[in-house]
């Protein structure tokens, strides 16, 4: 399949399911560590979330968009809500 394809299916699943596909279809492994891919993962309103956390705002966008989401996950900022 294209990657596009695959990139679409893969945005269907949760996280945790693209993550065990890397396992399952090793083809697939540049697909599902693409930042196009995990950008679909991240609320649409990450990067403004993020510049109010971080000053530095190029140190968000040099971040992989997976590195973002999994260090989201293991560092929530719910205290801001």
């Amino acid at each position: 399949l294209p990657a596009e394809c695959i990139s679409h299916i893969i945005s269907l699943v949760t996280p945790q399911d693209a993550c065990r596909l890397l396992v399952v279809c090793p083809i697939s492994k540049s697909v599902a560590d693409s930042d196009s891919m995990w950008e679909n993962f991240l609320p649409s309103d990450c990067k403004q979330i993020i510049s109010n956390l971080v000053p530095d705002s190029s140190l968000i966008t040099s971040l992989s968009r997976k590195y973002l989401y999994f260090h989201l996950c293991h560092n929530p900022i719910n205290h801001l809500t």
